[in-house]
């Protein structure tokens, strides 16, 4: 039998734009970037509010003065937040311990966590062919001489 892994200490995350909880900060930087910080001429993802507001300014001459979709109080574009980074220590131990507004449970049906389609199934009669090289039944690339011919 192995080792019984411990049990790390969950740290919960929050938005701070929107208070949402996340059960951890790559989860939280996920929905940072598909709706707070998503272009709303190209849907361009970016990292940072100030990230959005130069690609908006420079790619499309628009001007973004607030984060989109954020609290009303919350959406100055003067705080530099990546995850929990940058949040303010005045807004962050209320909103963890529960002390501040109603606190938003990250729904499952929500479209920020997007899971990957499920794999192909592999081809009939095992391992698909190698990539490169020469494979049965097909013909030599371009510059080759056919199959069989001298050199």
């Amino acid at each position: 039998m192995g080792k019984k892994k411990k049990q790390k200490e969950i740290e919960q995350c929050f938005c701070y734009y929107c208070d949402r909880i996340f059960d951890d900060e790559s989860a939280l930087i996920v929905h940072q970037k598909n709706k707070h910080f998503k272009c709303p001429e190209c849907n361009r993802k970016m990292n940072t509010a100030q990230g959005l507001a130069t690609h908006a300014f420079q790619v499309h001459k628009l001007t973004i003065t607030a984060v989109p979709a954020a609290k009303a109080g919350r959406d100055s574009m003067a705080v530099e937040i990546f995850g929990m980074a940058g949040v303010p220590d005045d807004v962050r131990p209320a909103k963890l311990q529960g002390d501040g507004p109603a606190l938003k449970k990250a729904r499952a049906d929500d479209d920020d966590d997007v899971t990957p389609p499920p794999a192909p199934p592999p081809p009939p009669g095992g391992m698909p062919p190698p990539m490169g090289g020469y494979h049965p039944g097909m013909p030599p690339p371009m510059g080759y001489p056919p199959y069989g011919a001298p050199p």
